[in-house]
């Protein structure tokens, strides 16, 4: 939540500035003159900002409802000053002062903040007073580096007799309620690996001529850390709390056992052992992935909008998505086919589906049900059944009510458990005829609730013949569980609804 109402320019940029709000950095399109060291007051709060590669650069929010208060002239002077001086020396002091990447093709820049760090942990030692004082001065005149919650937070804590062991607990829970995307920022994290580089870092403010020097030394540390080891998916909260029930019921203190339980309450979600469909909320959008128990792939059906890329993504990392076995493609809209690229920059992509023919998913079948050749993208839409043990679903893209009859005179009547509206529940689709051949107990409506989506008289047509809908917009991802013995659907909104076969 964008909750902080005032901010001072840090950086402008061709469009747009970044305002520093203390805790986070928030993207400002304002068609005022803004420059560095302008304090603004935000009228509302700003959204959030979708861009995923911004949350590393701490980049949180982003909004133009703002009116500016006055100027903080010395931080404007400092940053006049530097950009005044040889391109060598205004690089390395943006580097070391601001969160500035002037190097092209580098993870992140290990020197900006890192003296002053070291310099304020140094000064903590010798007089929390001074150091506490100095710090909001440096915060005024620059920017107040993420680094420096670790400072902060000690300075706080060491008016406490606690152990280092409580320390860190505590300061993880405070950085959690913070801001929990600072544990993404390798700025953040890997300040205290790099004692000696900071010292060379004082260098290089006063000697420019060793730009070079340092250039290597960071193209080197970026290198070694670009290897990627995380592990996709997540920890589940009942899992944990079950997990410390267990220890305390059964006194487990110590041994193989301890280890045995954490290593299978930890990747049990990771592993997740449900077969299950999953209608993800992306806005403005479609985007279906099928699951099977175990396995770390799975088949997509369209990709949502690039606006949205960001929840698609985190979705699939949640769900420990390395592979995308078949990314089928309904049609050639943005709102269906817009994340093609971005998701075969970070997931293995075997095979893309944009004609129609059948899908076999390990074991899985997903029927294409061929129609007419039609003159429009949406009811050229492909449209697949698939069966699952004693359930059945109906993917329909943005198919129009002349595809639906085509579809029926084709193949029909269907038996479906579970449809996928066509078109976010446009008046377009959704026919009496169409619902009345395939009477699906439940119903998906994949929507933000643009363009007057879903539709009253489909809503109207739905309940008619008692099929429950969810929307999206409304309830989140709305996913369905399939087990031998039960199956369920749980939306992100904790809805929970069990289904009868």
């Amino acid at each position: 939540m964008d909750f902080m109402p005032l901010g001072m320019v840090e950086e402008k940029r061709e469009k747009y500035v970044i305002a520093d709000k203390i805790f986070y950095k928030i993207k400002v399109f304002c068609e005022d003159d803004l420059k560095p060291g302008d304090v603004l007051y935000f009228k509302s709060a700003f959204k959030k900002n979708s861009i995923s590669s911004q949350i590393n650069k701490n980049i949180l929010f982003e909004g133009e409802d703002c009116q500016k208060l006055f100027c903080f002239y010395p931080r404007a002077f400092i940053y006049e000053t530097i950009h005044s001086q040889e391109t060598l020396t205004k690089e390395t002091m943006e580097k070391l002062l601001y969160n500035i990447d002037p190097v092209q093709g580098l993870d992140f820049d290990l020197g900006y903040g890192l003296a002053s760090y070291y310099f304020f942990r140094f000064l903590n030692k010798k007089s929390k007073r001074i150091s506490l004082i100095l710090f909001f001065i440096y915060s005024l005149f620059f920017v107040f580096p993420i680094k420096h919650y670790l400072i902060l937070i000690d300075m706080i804590l060491d008016h406490f007799s606690l152990n280092k062991e409580k320390k860190a607990s505590i300061k993880i829970i405070v950085l959690c309620c913070i801001n929990f995307s600072l544990f993404q920022n390798y700025s953040f994290l890997l300040p205290l690996l790099f004692e000696m580089y900071s010292l060379f870092s004082f260098l290089v403010l006063l000697c420019p001529f060793l730009e070079g020097v340092y250039l290597f030394l960071i193209r080197i540390f970026s290198r070694l850390l670009s290897f990627d080891l995380s592990i996709r998916g997540t920890v589940s909260l009942v899992g944990i709390v079950l997990l410390i029930s267990i220890f305390r019921r059964f006194h487990i203190q110590k041994g193989a056992g301890q280890y045995v339980i954490l290593l299978l309450v930890t990747l049990l979600p990771i592993h997740d052992p449900f077969f299950h469909v999953s209608f993800i909320d992306v806005g403005q959008g479609d985007s279906i992935m099928i699951k099977k128990p175990f396995r770390h792939s799975c088949t997509l059906i369209d990709t949502g909008s690039p606006f949205n890329y960001y929840k698609l993504k985190t979705f699939l990392f949640q769900q420990g998505i390395y592979q995308i076995d078949h990314l089928i493609i309904t049609h050639n809209d943005s709102d269906h086919n817009g994340n093609v690229e971005a998701l075969k920059e970070d997931f293995k992509v075997k095979d893309i589906v944009t004609e129609g023919r059948d899908i076999e998913y390990y074991g899985l079948f997903l029927d294409h049900l061929d129609l007419l050749e039609f003159d429009n993208d949406n009811d050229s839409s492909l449209v697949y059944l698939m069966k699952v043990k004693s359930l059945s679903f109906l993917f329909t893209g943005d198919i129009s009510k002349k595809a639906e009859r085509d579809l029926i005179l084709r193949h029909g009547p269907l038996d479906v458990d579970i449809l996928k509206v066509s078109h976010h529940g446009s008046k377009t689709g959704s026919s009496d005829l169409f619902i009345s051949q395939i009477l699906p107990a439940v119903s998906v409506i994949s929507t933000s609730g643009l363009y007057g989506h879903p539709n009253k008289e489909v809503l109207d047509v739905l309940n008619s013949y008692k099929s429950r809908f969810f929307l999206t917009s409304e309830s989140g991802t709305v996913s369905v569980y399939i087990t031998r013995f039960l199956s369920f659907i749980k939306t992100a909104k904790y809805e929970f609804v069990i289904i009868r076969e």
